[in-house]
This record gives structure tokens, C-alpha cells and sequence, in this order.
């Protein structure tokens, strides 16, 4: 039986309805699978993952975090150990409420909301778990994960960028950085990916997922994690006055020198940020994904002021690796290039709607069909919509100039904040009866407003499916 068909099937018995509606989640970085399911009356989630082992620490710890107060879904088996129900808390995430702040689409206080996510993990990271037997795939953060992230580091991201670095000299520089670790650590449950993607609003409160990885290790790494995600770019000051904030819970479960605390938070901040550009290297320009220019930018931005403070004085090779970046042509290049790809293309109806079989899929569809058709006319019905009668008549068409208007604003609101959010794709098609006139004119009209709207910040491919065959 094919897995969605399961999926149906474990739906109707656990929300007792035939008439169930189930369509997967975007992809996650992992090998899970999300399914939304619901009836007239309520939604679930249903998770599909071969990992076992995986499924029963996601389980367990839900159990122990909720038991302890911990805000997190409900979740649990049902008859088969590769699939299990998770509570919906719906698809409200801290991440988008704060790009939504940034563009001034919400009042929601994000100083606030951020609040109530570092003091639920201040409480999470002090619950008295070590004795436990539900860790998975490790119970310990050690020097083999904390040297396998710094060379993701070196190979993903160095290498690929044709960074010159004396591969010693580096090395003494990750030695050194280990030390440092062990010295200054406050130790603790570590979340491992505590960021706003993995936090949910819901009922006024904020709700942790994907935390099936929780290890013991240093807690000052999770805000780090949170507060310097490179896709948020979160203010200077915004980040000290949070960290103040981190600092005051931590204190009422734990005793630790102010001193100390500055030392790790630093030292946390750079391992943090080579992450980020190990991951972002390989994601952004082996693999191209234009959604990671701005926050692989930003990284570098980041590295660059962390390493004038005088923790770091010592770590020679990594400041000259900084340096470096700020004058890389292959970079700069890949900066430089379009953050967003938007598809515009016409078509006929007749001839059924395009197929988009990208990795999210979606865009706009829209029917060009209300509008008076030009192959109508005498004249006109051999000719198509970049020719100079077919242009011309159209312009004389009050509905053409009223749709056209109104296709602008939604498109450009939704470019907008795709650009915004650094996502990397949208479509936008354009139907009519023969996919020769109307459409044409409309897909044209409209590359060539985003062309002068946008200009570099976007790349426009412009097809017209009936007019190539």
C-alpha cells in the first residue's frame, strides 16, 4: 500500500470520518514526511518516518517535556511505528511573524514573543533528564561533533569559495576552540535546533517542535542558535537586550559568573556562525539556492564584527579567513546574482493548465478570458499578442487595463515578500481560449513592469506555450 494511502487510512480511524483531506507539508531538511489531515471538524498531523528509533525519542520526549511543563504538541503511536500523530498547532511560526514585523504586517511584539521562547528553554534546558533513556542519537555533545561541524565548515564553505587558508594553522585555530569549550561551558539539556522555525504560536504562547535530537551539552549554544539565525537578522541591540533577558532566566536555575557567561556566549556566536556558512555554502553555491544569498551575506557580516572582539585575538588564521571573504570574486559574484526566480508564462485553456513541478510548487494562475479576445477580429485571428495590432487593441481595452492593474499589485505584494523571506521561485502564468492573444499580451505586460519594478533583485524567464509549437 502506497504511503499516502496509509496515511487515508490511519486519518479515518483517528478522526472517525470517510471524508478526510490529507495533502503533504513542504519538505523538512530531514527524511520525515508531514501530512496535514482534517475533517469538517478538526486537523492532525501525521508523520512518516522510517528512522524507529528517531520516532520513539520524538515520543518520549514529548512526554517528558510536556509532563514538565514544557509547551509542545501531543503526540503519539498509532498501530504502526513508522507513522505517528502529532496535535495541529497550525502553521503560525515565529519565524514568519517576525519577517511579518520587519515588512510591518503585524503589531504583534516580537521583543515579547521572543521572550517567552528563551524563558520556556531556559526551563527545558535545566529539567533533570541525564538519567533517561530516551536520547537519541546521542546522549553528549563531544569533540567528534563539535570537530565534524568545524570541518563542515572548511570543506563546505572554505574550499568551495576558493578561500586560500594554511590548513595547520587552522587546525590550531579548531584545537584551540575546543579548549575553550570545555572550559567555559554551562552544561544542560541543549535543544540542538532551537530556531523560529521550529517554534509555533499558538493560543497566545509559543509551542517548541523537532527537538527529537536534544543531547546534553551547552545550553548557551540554543539562544545563540535563535538569536543569530542569519535568515532573521535580528538588530545589535535587539540581540544584547535578549541576551540580558537569557541571562536573568538562566539565573533562576543555575549560579554561573557574568564573566564567564560573555566568554561562552561568544565563543557559541562563532561556532554558530561557521555552522551556518558550512551549511549555506553547500546549500547556496554547490546546490544554487538562491534563498541563502542575503543570510550567507549576512554570516560573513556576522564573523567579520564577532572576531574584533579580543576572545578572539589569538584565532589568527580564522580572522584571516574573514578578512579574505570581504574581497572573494566568487562570492561577490553569487551575491550578486538574482535572489529570486519568477517564472511568467502563457497558455490555453483548452489545452489544460501548465504543470509546475518544482520543489514547492504554487504561484498564480490567471484567466485572461473575461477580457474582450482579439481573435475575434477580423485581422487579428493569425496574429498573437506581441504583435503591434493585437498590443494595440488591447490597450484600448478598459477590462485589459483594470485586470492588468490589479495583477501588478497582487504580484508585486507577493514578490514582495518573497524577496523578503529570501524564498527563490514564483509563477505566474496567464490563460485564455487559444493561449495567442490575451495571455501573451498579459505575460509580456507583466515581465516587463517587474523588470522596471525590480530590476537585479529578480530573474524573469518569459515562455509563451502555445506560440512554440
Amino acid at each position: 500500500m502506497a504511503c499516502k494511502d496509509i496515511i487515508l487510512e490511519l486519518a479515518s480511524k483517528i478522526l472517525n470520518s470517510t471524508q478526510i483531506t490529507c495533502f503533504e507539508l513542504n519538505p523538512s531538511a530531514s527524511g520525515r514526511k508531514y501530512y496535514r489531515c482534517s475533517n469538517s471538524v478538526e486537523s492532525i498531523l501525521i508523520v512518516y518516518n522510517l528512522d524507529v528509533d528517531e520516532n520513539k525519542a520524538y515520543i518520549n520526549w514529548t512526554g517528558f517535556l510536556e509532563n514538565n511543563g514544557i509547551n509542545v504538541p501531543k503526540a503519539s503511536f498509532f498501530e504502526n511505528p513508522n507513522f505517528y500523530v502529532v496535535q495541529d498547532l497550525g502553521k503560525n511560526t515565529l519565524f514568519d511573524e517576525i519577517i511579518d514585523s520587519f515588512s510591518g504586517k503585524n503589531q504583534l511584539n516580537v521583543e515579547h514573543l521572543l521572550q517567552l521562547s528563551l524563558s520556556q528553554l531556559a526551563r527545558l534546558q535545566f529539567l533533570q533528564a541525564e538519567a533517561l533513556n530516551i536520547f537519541y542519537p546521542i546522549k553528549y555533545v563531544s569533540e567528534r561533533e563539535l570537530y565534524w561541524d568545524l570541518n563542515y565548515f572548511k570543506y563546505n564553505f572554505l574550499k568551495i569559495a576558493d578561500v586560500g587558508f594554511h590548513e595547520a594553522h587552522l587546525q590550531d585555530d579548531f584545537d584551540n576552540y575546543i579548549l575553550r569549550m570545555k572550559e567555559f561551558g554551562l552544561k544542560g539539556l541543549q535543544f540542538r535546533d532551537f530556531q523560529s522555525r521550529n517554534i509555533i504560536l499558538y493560543v497566545n504562547d509559543v509551542y517548541f517542535i523537532d527537538f527529537q535530537g536534544i543531547r546534553i551539552g551547552d545550553v548557551v549554544y540554543d539562544a545563540v542558535s535563535l538569536l543569530y539565525q542569519s535568515r532573521l537578522k535580528l538588530s545589535d541591540k535587539l540581540i544584547e537586550k535578549l541576551k540580558e533577558y537569557y541571562k536573568s532566566e538562566l539565573a533562576k536555575y543555575i549560579s554561573f559568573d557574568k564573566q564567564v557567561f560573555e566568554k561562552d556566549w561568544h565563543l557559541q556566536a562563532l561556532f554558530r556562525n561557521l555552522q551556518t556558512l558550512g551549511a549555506y555554502g553547500l546549500l547556496g553555491m554547490v546546490r544554487n539556492k538562491h534563498m541563502f544569498q542575503q543570510p550567507l551575506q549576512n554570516a560573513i557580516q556576522r564573523l567579520h564584527s564577532l572576531l574584533q572582539k579580543s576572545d578572539f585575538d589569538d584565532f589568527r588564521e580564522i580572522k584571516k579567513i574573514s578578512l579574505q571573504l570581504f574581497n572573494n570574486k566568487q562570492i561577490k559574484q553569487y551575491m550578486n546574482t538574482a535572489n529570486l526566480q519568477v517564472k511568467i508564462q502563457s497558455f490555453s485553456f483548452k489545452k489544460g493548465v501548465p504543470l509546475d513541478e518544482t520543489e514547492h510548487g504554487g504561484g498564480y494562475i490567471f484567466d485572461c478570458r473575461a477580457v474582450n479576445n482579439p481573435g475575434r477580429v477580423e485581422g487579428l485571428k493569425q496574429k498573437n499578442g506581441k504583435d503591434l495590432e493585437v498590443i494595440e487593441f488591447l490597450e484600448n481595452e478598459p477590462e485589459m487595463i483594470d485586470f492588468l492593474g490589479d495583477v501588478y499589485a497582487i504580484v508585486s505584494k507577493h514578490v514582495d515578500k518573497y524577496l523578503l523571506n529570501h524564498y527563490e521561485y514564483l509563477s505566474v502564468s496567464f490563460g485564455c481560449t487559444g493561449g495567442q492573444h490575451r495571455s501573451v499580451y498579459s505575460s509580456e505586460k507583466l515581465a516587463l513592469y517587474l523588470q522596471k519594478k525590480y530590476a537585479s533583485k529578480i530573474s524573469i524567464s518569459l515562455s509563451h506555450r502555445e506560440l512554440s509549437k
